[in-house]
């Protein structure tokens, strides 16, 4: 994880306005199974550069877990979070560790409408 954080503090140094952190599971390239764990990584040892998710997977977990860890992030990252959510398009994703996609579908408008409320609560 330290070579993400250092090329994020890279970025921050040559002037990038965001990084994104990707999700994906059980994949030998070096992803990352929980991204807003690294964004708060990221979020601690940086100071400018905006933090994203590209995307975090919705299917995989619940909508309130997820928006509970998005404003931890967002408040050690002082407001620089961005965060990306989606189902993912991975068959396998779905059929091993999600939801099926008829489900995952309704989970995420609904968690989109929770995001959308909890974000007009907040402003």
């Amino acid at each position: 994880m330290e070579h993400v954080i250092e090329e994020a503090q890279a970025a921050e140094a040559a002037g990038f306005n965001a990084c994104f952190i990707t999700e994906h599971h059980q994949v030998p390239e070096g992803y990352f199974p929980s991204p807003l764990v690294v964004a708060a990584a990221v979020a601690a040892r940086t100071t400018r550069i905006g933090i994203g998710t590209a995307v975090h997977l919705l299917s995989l977990t619940h909508p309130v877990h997820v928006a509970e860890d998005a404003a931890m992030v967002d408040i050690i990252s002082k407001g620089r979070l961005i965060l990306g959510l989606g189902m993912g398009y991975s068959r396998w994703i779905s059929t091993r560790l999600a939801s099926p996609c008829g489900s995952a579908c309704r989970g995420l408008r609904k968690a989109l409408r929770y995001y959308g409320a909890a974000g007009r609560k907040m402003t």
